[in-house]
């Protein structure tokens, strides 16, 4: 994979220890992989109609209630990844020349990640938090029906990011969905599309998979402390922990 070698040149890069495990982020992991065995046990137990839904065997109420209620459609499980490479804000404020606490405080930001070099891009971030989930969630490429992927910053137009990550898919081939390129809405389109996907009466009980990747690097000036690298993936579903309204 290909990146830009000389992103923010003026600027010293460190790389930070390993991430924290926040309460919050265990809590809703634990949430998670219930609602996601709770999906499995409905969906081997219910036919799929375009239209409808018809009970095949005994799946838990509770469950059954929460996966057909198309109200519940939402965010099931999520995955962030951040390149190990940074940049510390309190330091960017120094070497900006602007007063101490205007990105730590006003932006509410510590360090500011970057891509390193040619080590990373789009498509490898992208790779990298789709693999990450599955493994977390034990999500098998088949159980993936929708996949989604919003950024701005392609490596190769001729070929898209959705593409690159079909080689986490073998024996997956049907499995619709876009790249939707767009600066600040291509992320947002992407989770829409695989809502209405889930949230339709054609949906086949696998699940959505929205990535969204991006590095954004920007000269001196008010928008630099809020450029950045990363990825996150978001595992779509009914009977949701995060719904949407």
């Amino acid at each position: 994979f290909v990146s830009s070698p000389s992103l923010l040149p003026d600027l010293d890069r460190r790389t930070p220890p390993r991430p924290r495990l926040f309460p919050a982020t265990m809590s809703f992991t634990a949430a998670s992989s219930a609602v996601i065995g709770s999906i499995r046990a409905v969906r081997d137990g219910i036919i799929r109609r375009p239209s409808t839904d018809v009970p095949c065997g005994d799946p838990p109420p509770s469950a059954a209630d929460a996966i057909i209620d198309a109200k519940a459609v939402g965010i099931c499980a999520a995955e962030v990844y951040f390149p190990r490479c940074y940049v510390s804000q309190s330091e960017l404020e120094e070497h900006s020349g602007v007063s101490a606490g205007k990105y730590t405080i006003g932006l509410g930001q510590d360090e500011l990640a970057l891509v390193n070099g040619d080590a990373e891009d789009v498509n490898s971030m992208a790779l990298t938090v789709v693999r990450h989930l599955l493994e977390k969630y034990e999500i098998a490429p088949s159980e993936i029906g929708y996949l989604a992927v919003g950024t701005e910053t392609l490596v190769d137009k001729s070929k898209s990011t959705k593409t690159v990550l079909m080689e986490l898919f073998p024996g997956n081939p049907d499995l619709p969905g876009a790249t939707v390129l767009n600066a600040c809405y291509g992320g947002t389109s992407a989770l829409l599309s695989a809502l209405d996907h889930v949230g339709s009466d054609g949906w086949d009980g696998r699940l959505a998979l929205v990535v969204a990747a991006d590095v954004a690097a920007y000269a001196r000036g008010p928008a630099r402390p809020t450029c950045g690298a990363g990825a996150c993936a978001l595992l779509v579903g009914r009977g949701a922990p995060l719904a949407a309204d």
